[in-house]
């Protein structure tokens, strides 16, 4: 009788096992065969359902299709419009990767708003941000969270973002953050990263770090990106404490005020640099 039992209970263990689902790949296309309007997210493929046979065409429906352990890969191509800019990354252990990395795989938000958006502490070093580039993010007092963060804004969110080219892109008259913004006890991991040409109306033209944020930027580039005030390159305030380790800063600028490649502010930031 006992025997039975255990039996039973093995059994049943292994078909829940045998049920249990797998990591799922969802796939996005801006240019599939099957899609009616190239480059349009507003006219799919009627039969779109992330398949790689029938891929999404806005980076948000994988993200939003994705659950934990899920991976979104993007392929090559330039992404526009509603659903490829103002990405909301919500806080689940997911991968969003390009096919080919950065050269081949752009995000361009048109000076329409920024890129990503990482918020809560439900985003954790699992939620990974992978190869891409990201240009042209323009924000102002009227887009979602203010006129901080032109490319990528974290708040109390710790994503993973590597292998990333975050170029051309612009905080507000009085923003902070033109390449990345965190705020508010986000730890970022950013690693073999490409910041440049960014620009922001106060401080921080590349990074922006305050309110006990401690990003961890590794193996970076972070070069001729402007601030107004403080900070061309990374701004460190308020109690962040960052970590940026074999970084090459280089022609950065801070127009009125102090710090062109780092400027700190109550802040005890470690750093290795490489200029």
């Amino acid at each position: 009788m006992q025997m039975r039992f255990w039996t039973a209970i093995l059994v049943t263990i292994l078909l829940m096992a045998a049920a249990a689902p797998g990591q799922t790949t969802w796939y996005v296309d801006d240019d599939a065969p099957n899609d009616p309007g190239p480059g349009d997210p507003a006219l799919s493929d009627p039969d779109e359902d992330g398949s790689a046979g029938h891929p999404f065409d806005a980076i948000q429906e994988g993200i939003d299709a994705a659950v934990d352990g899920d991976e979104v890969v993007v392929l090559d191509g330039t992404y526009t419009g509603v659903g490829n800019k103002n990405i909301s990354f919500p806080g689940r252990a997911i991968s969003v990767q390009s096919q080919n990395g950065p050269a081949t795989c752009t995000i361009d938000c048109e000076r329409d708003g920024r890129g990503f958006s990482f918020l809560g502490s439900g985003v954790g070093a699992d939620s990974i941000l992978d190869g891409f580039t990201i240009r042209n993010g323009c924000v102002d007092r009227d887009s979602p969270w203010g006129d901080d963060g032109g490319a990528v804004y974290c708040m109390e969110g710790d994503p993973t973002i590597r292998n990333c080219m975050i170029t051309h892109n612009t905080a507000g008259a009085e923003g902070y953050g033109g390449g990345i913004f965190c705020d508010s006890y986000s730890s970022p991991t950013i690693s073999n990263c490409t910041v440049s040409h960014n620009r922001a109306g106060s401080g921080g033209g590349g990074i922006y770090c305050t309110y006990r944020s401690s990003p961890t930027v590794s193996d970076c580039i972070i070069s001729s990106n402007w601030a107004r005030y403080g900070a061309g390159g990374v701004y460190c305030g308020d109690d962040s404490d960052a970590k940026i380790t074999n970084c090459e800063l280089a022609r950065n600028t801070a127009g009125l005020g102090n710090g062109a490649a780092i400027y700190c502010f109550e802040s005890d930031p470690y750093i290795i640099i490489n200029f």
